[in-house]
C-alpha cells in the first residue's frame, strides 16, 4: 500500500516505469482556493524515495476536478509527463473556463521544467478544455485527450453548458513529437460528445491510438464510442459504438469509460450505463482493432 501524508489533495492518479518505480501525482490545495501539482516516487516495495514534488510552476496554476483529475505517464527512457486543467472564472457563466496544462521532467521526477499549454487556442478563447487524458507511445509520441468546448464558448452558459441547441462538445487530441517540448494543432475526433464524462486514450503496442468516450446521440441518447488512429494520431475513424445502451438522459452522467489493449492486440472497453433496460457496469471486448464489439 501507498500512502501520501503530505499536502492534502484529492484524486490521485498513478503512472509505473521499467523499473517498477511507483509515480503518484494529484492537486492539493496550499491555501483557500489556490491548488498546485504535487507528485511523489515510490520504490517498488512502496518506499518513498523523495518528498513531494511541486509540478507546475506558477503557483496556484491548477484546479481540482473529481472527474479530471491531473494525469502522469513514463516514457521508456523514464521520463515523466503530467497534464493538468486550470481554471478561470467567467462572469456570467455557470462553469469555469478551463486550459490544460503539460510539464516534463527529464530527471526521473526530481524537477519539472516550466508548464506549457497543451490546448492551440489557449489565451484566445474563454473555453473549457478538461476531462483530460494522455498516454504515450513506444516510440515516444505523447498524446493528450480532452473534451473541448471552444465552439460553445460564445454561447450564454460558456464552457460547459448542457444545452440541446447549437454546437456540442468535441473530442480533441493533441500530440507532441519532440518529447514534450511542445504540442501541435489539435485533431478533432468527434462533434457530439457529452460535454461531462471523462475519455481514456491508449496506444497499441504498433503505434495504433485508441480513444473512448461517452457520445451524444440524437434524442440524448448518452452511450460509448471508441474510434482508432493507424497514422500517429493524424486523423481518427468515424466513432464505433461499442454498445447500444439506449441511455436517455437529458443531462451529462459524469460518468467516462476505461480502455485497455490486451497482449494480443484485443481492446476493452468498461463503462457504466443508467439504460433502464440494462442499468450497470459492462465490459466488452473488441477482436478486431475497434472496428465492432462483442456483447457486454
Amino acid at each position: 500500500m501507498i500512502t501520501v501524508t503530505e499536502t492534502g489533495g484529492s484524486n490521485p492518479t498513478v503512472a509505473i516505469d521499467g523499473q517498477s518505480a511507483t509515480y503518484v501525482v494529484w492537486v492539493g490545495e496550499t491555501s483557500e482556493n489556490r491548488f498546485d501539482v504535487y507528485l511523489q516516487k515510490f520504490d517498488k516495495s512502496g518506499r518513498p524515495l523523495k518528498n513531494p514534488v511541486t509540478v507546475n510552476d506558477i503557483p496556484g496554476d491548477a484546479a481540482p476536478h473529481t472527474m479530471a483529475p491531473a494525469k502522469v505517464v513514463v516514457n521508456n527512457a523514464g521520463d515523466v509527463f503530467v497534464v493538468w486543467q486550470n481554471n478561470t472564472n467567467v462572469e456570467g457563466r455557470r462553469f469555469p473556463a478551463s486550459d490544460l496544462r503539460f510539464a516534463r521532467s527529464t530527471d526521473g521526477g526530481e524537477r519539472f521544467e516550466d508548464a506549457i499549454f497543451v490546448n492551440d487556442d489557449a489565451g484566445k478563447i474563454l473555453a473549457g478544455h478538461t476531462f483530460q487524458d494522455m498516454t504515450v507511445s513506444e516510440n515516444g509520441i505523447i498524446y493528450v485527450s480532452w473534451i473541448d468546448s471552444r465552439n460553445k464558448a460564445m454561447m450564454k452558459h460558456g464552457a460547459a453548458g448542457h444545452g440541446n441547441n447549437g454546437p456540442k462538445s468535441e473530442i480533441r487530441v493533441a500530440r507532441s513529437f519532440d518529447n514534450g517540448l511542445s504540442f501541435e494543432p489539435s485533431v478533432v475526433v468527434d462533434t457530439t460528445a457529452c460535454p461531462c464524462c471523462k475519455t481514456t486514450i491508449v496506444c497499441a503496442e504498433n503505434g495504433d491510438v485508441f480513444i473512448a468516450w461517452r457520445r451524444e446521440y440524437p434524442g440524448s441518447i448518452r452511450d460509448i464510442a471508441i474510434a482508432k488512429s493507424t497514422n500517429n494520431g493524424l486523423s481518427f475513424s468515424d466513432p464505433v459504438r461499442v454498445h447500444n445502451d439506449g441511455w436517455y438522459i437529458d443531462g451529462c452522467p459524469h460518468n467516462g469509460p476505461s480502455l485497455a489493449i490486451a497482449e494480443d492486440g484485443n481492446v476493452y472497453v468498461s463503462w457504466f450505463t443508467g439504460s433502464e433496460a440494462i442499468t450497470g457496469s459492462y465490459v466488452a471486448v473488441s477482436e478486431n482493432g475497434g472496428e465492432s464489439f462483442g456483447q457486454p
